[in-house]
């Protein structure tokens, strides 16, 4: 499917990547951690979404989506001196039917996602668009 090949040339693309380096760049290479820092959710499926997000301190969000509109979702964590942000680890989406569509979130690196929301052969499906 879409997804498995999607994965599947983003990590032959890291690989080529690390191939190419030297050996000295090689010991100063450090990935990025794979998180996924923002989304946001393209509506097109014909009704209203509820989204239900997770996030990495495992709390959750809840936002509706209007049938044809967009939501951003990002969490920011304030300290004393810095601002971070809460990744997004799951997202679970409801639609006004009762049809569902739920996921792990996956990244290569920090990310921003955007998700596209559409029914396919009656079904709920949320595809992640790449930039």
């Amino acid at each position: 499917s879409a997804p498995r090949d999607l994965w599947s040339a983003l990590r032959r693309k890291k690989e080529r990547k690390e191939e190419k380096m030297s050996k000295k760049e090689k010991q100063q290479y450090i990935p990025r951690p794979p998180l996924c820092k923002s989304a946001a959710f393209n509506n097109e499926a014909g009704m209203e979404v509820k989204l239900l997000i997770r996030f990495d301190s495992g709390t959750m969000e809840t936002h509706t989506v209007a049938n044809w509109s967009s939501c951003r979702v990002e969490k920011q964590i304030k300290g004393p001196t810095t601002t971070s942000f809460d990744p997004i680890v799951r997202v679970e989406l409801i639609a006004a039917d009762g049809k569902k569509w739920e996921f792990d979130v996956k990244s290569e690196g920090v990310e921003d996602h955007t998700y596209m929301i559409t029914v396919r052969d009656n079904k709920l499906v949320c595809e992640k668009l790449l930039k």
